[in-house]
């Protein structure tokens, strides 16, 4: 994977770098199934989320944030101990078509926990950091984002557990990479070799510490 120095584009009221496009052009290729969408990390439901636009086709939407800033999103803090059964406690089907990770913090933890099979996980990366190196926070399930650039993973931590969840990554915006299992990765596309855009926040001024994820 490579990187170079695209801005971060301001936040929209849609995906925030139009993966709900990317992510509705995909499924035309790969064919939706249960049309179930999950959201972890939705906010309000509508702002920068990558699942509305399914939710205005018809697909059944669960969707949990902490905080819950809108009467569609189901207030739970989502953590390695309560993913699994959070899913099976709102009726999410063990395989579905969707899955959105956006917490600012433990991302590749709990998508490492899930024991759920999505077709398609698009998750935030961290673009702190350069393109070969595999770091992330340590899992810390009382985390909230301080709005520094302490939080969540970077691009190579995610591919690396992408691939040892059986998936293929397809592409990587200004925010998030997207991945497809692999049996059902379109024929068409390269090779792994993602361009990584990157965008800094402000430093931690904790200096606290990050963990190689291998």
């Amino acid at each position: 994977m490579t990187a170079n120095g695209l801005a971060h584009p301001e936040r929209r009221k849609r995906a925030q770098n139009r993966e709900d496009r990317l992510l509705e052009e995909l499924f035309k290729q790969i064919g939706a199934t249960n049309r179930v969408a999950v959201e972890i990390g939705a906010y309000d439901g509508e702002s920068c989320s990558n699942t509305a636009r399914f939710r205005r086709q018809g697909w059944t939407c669960h969707l949990f944030d902490a905080i819950a800033r809108g009467p569609l999103v189901h207030e739970v803090r989502i953590t390695t101990d309560n993913i699994n059964s959070t899913l099976t406690e709102h009726g999410v089907p063990t395989r579905f078509d969707l899955l959105s990770i956006d917490i600012d913090g433990n991302d590749l933890w709990v998508w490492q926990a899930l024991t759920f099979k999505p077709r398609v996980v698009v998750i935030e990366y961290n673009p702190k950091f350069a393109a070969a190196e595999s770091m992330t926070v340590p899992n810390d399930p009382a985390r909230d984002w301080d709005l520094t650039d302490y939080y969540g993973a970077s691009a190579r931590a995610l591919w690396k557990l992408g691939r040892q969840k059986g998936y293929r990554l397809i592409r990587a915006t200004h925010s998030n990479l997207l991945f497809v299992v692999k049996r059902e990765a379109p024929r068409n596309l390269l090779p792994e070799q993602i361009a990584i855009p990157r965008r800094i926040k402000r430093p931690d001024p904790l200096a606290r510490p990050w963990v190689e994820y291998r």
